[in-house]
């Protein structure tokens, strides 16, 4: 049997030596379950997004509730501030997943803003 991917050798050494480094490890998981609390508490406030808490470097995210699709939001992002984030496939009549794969703190505050920012554009066109 093989995996779907493969892994070298030298990667395979360099994850082994990472897992020695027992203080490194900590902090930068203690550094990315802070950056996974904060994305998850930001969007949490909009109302319809429902974000899920991850122990990866990741955040899942569904905003169907506010009548957007993934792919809209992800296109909106990208095209205004280029920042990359991944929709999925619509998935038992729901069709606003996205993902946002944490980078560093001011990335992600950006991410979150071009979310937000979003999410009001479309709230005050709704209103005119």
């Amino acid at each position: 049997m093989q995996m779907p991917w493969n892994t070298s050798i030298l990667s395979l050494a360099a994850a082994e030596a990472a897992l020695d480094e027992e203080a490194e490890l900590k902090r930068k998981a203690a550094y990315n379950n802070a950056e996974v609390d904060y994305v998850v508490k930001e969007l949490s406030k909009i109302p319809g997004v429902k974000p899920y808490h991850s122990h990866g470097n990741y955040v899942f995210v569904d905003a169907t509730d506010t009548g957007l699709t993934g792919k809209e939001i992800v296109d909106y992002v990208f095209e205004k501030d280029k920042i990359m984030i991944k929709f999925f496939a619509p998935f038992r009549g729901r069709s606003g997943f996205f993902r946002i794969t944490l980078g560093t703190h001011e990335e992600n505050v950006a991410c979150v803003e071009a979310i937000k920012r979003y999410m009001d554009t479309r709230k005050k066109a709704k209103k005119t």
